[in-house]
């Protein structure tokens, strides 16, 4: 009976762990897409200081985000995003329209994919 006590308690833990890392997965991926979404607006329209002070604050907000991420994903996911705002913030500085709308579509894409890949859902476990 202790036995059984102890591998529903091991199987709750993971469960409940389970929805907190998708749930903090899809927040942070949420928050970052709607700035991605801004400075895709501020590209659009040719603001290019307000695009640039997005970049810096989607930056930073990344950088607080990266490390939490880190322990819950592939590393290359990590490496794809990073590549990829490397591309968009050289684009950004020297104003690059078309180039920089196709790494934010990209950025977009990724951080949607991720919390979608690691969702606890029946189609990932299969």
């Amino acid at each position: 009976m202790r036995a059984l006590t102890i591998i529903a308690s091991v199987i709750i833990v993971l469960f409940v762990g389970s929805i907190l890392t998708s749930n903090y997965l899809s927040d942070s991926s949420s928050s970052i897409n709607n700035d991605l979404q801004m400075l895709d607006q501020k590209v659009r329209i040719g603001k290019w200081n307000e695009a640039r002070e997005q970049v810096s604050v989607i930056k930073n907000k990344w950088d607080g985000i990266k490390d939490g991420w880190a322990m819950l994903l592939d590393h290359q996911e990590i490496d794809n995003i990073d590549l990829s705002f490397s591309r968009m913030e050289e684009y950004v500085k020297v104003s690059q329209a078309a180039d920089s709308l196709a790494e934010i579509s990209s950025l977009k894409l990724l951080f949607e994919h991720i919390p979608e890949k690691e969702s606890f859902s029946l189609k990932n476990i299969l």
